[in-house]
């Protein structure tokens, strides 16, 4: 399963084409950050499928090209191997 068909309009689970995201909107609300730090969090761009309701979350592609941001998460989380 590629997860990232969503982003392309396609439902990984049921292949369905109804699908919806906030990417384009103003960041707002609980789930729309992931806290780093008390002053650093990654911004989120949400997809749903309003077929099965499959739904994933992505980085922001700004956010995950910025090496501050970035560089905290590899100083205080784990890798997984």
């Amino acid at each position: 399963m590629d997860k990232s068909e969503i982003k392309k309009g396609s439902c990984p689970t049921c292949k369905s084409n109804n699908i919806y995201s906030n990417k384009n909107n103003a960041t707002r609300g609980e789930r729309s950050t992931i806290a780093i730090s008390s002053f650093k969090w990654f911004r989120l761009d949400t997809y749903v499928c309003l077929n099965c309701g499959y739904f994933a979350e992505f980085i922001k592609e700004e956010d995950l090209n910025n090496s501050k941001t970035t560089d905290k998460i590899k100083q205080e989380w784990d890798l997984i191997r």
